[in-house]
């Protein structure tokens, strides 16, 4: 087997995952708050941010 394939640090691969795996719990954790957030909102704002949304797709 050629040297470019071995890993010479093979930690490094599950710090990477690990960060990586970090890195979603939090988008999680943030888009969760977010929708606990709307959620107590009244409709209206649910409009704008429907509207928000809507024009930031177009431009």
């Amino acid at each position: 087997m050629s040297d470019r394939y071995k890993n010479p640090n093979p930690d490094h691969t599950f710090e990477r995952r690990e960060a990586r795996m970090e890195t979603a719990a939090k988008w999680k954790a943030k888009g969760l708050r977010f929708l606990r957030y709307l959620s107590t909102r009244k409709m209206e704002c649910w409009g704008f941010f429907a509207a928000g949304f809507f024009i930031a797709t177009i431009f």
